[in-house]
């Protein structure tokens, strides 16, 4: 199924396989403002306001709302998530 919905999507595109898992330390890094992203969509710029202040206080669910917006969203915010994975992420 997921080979079907791919052959849909822009090359390059993040796909849901393309996600690292929640203990990738990029997370941590995104959500602790440990550099700067120069996020493009609005709602990726809300969420990452938001993540960085649910850090201070728990890291781990702070990672899971980045991780789960990005699982939602993976189409809205796809140039976001290579941004915050690198350029040459490719699952």
């Amino acid at each position: 199924m997921l080979a079907v919905i791919a052959n849909f999507l822009p090359r390059g595109m993040p796909t849901v396989a393309m996600l690292p898992p929640l203990n990738d330390p990029r997370w941590t890094e995104f959500v602790q403002g440990q550099k700067d992203f120069n996020l493009k969509c609005l709602a990726s710029r809300i969420m990452y306001g938001q993540a960085k202040i649910l850090a201070r206080r728990d890291p781990a669910q702070a990672v899971k709302l980045a991780y789960e917006y990005f699982l939602k969203n993976e189409a809205l915010a796809a140039e976001d998530l290579k941004v915050i994975l690198g350029k040459d992420h490719h699952g």
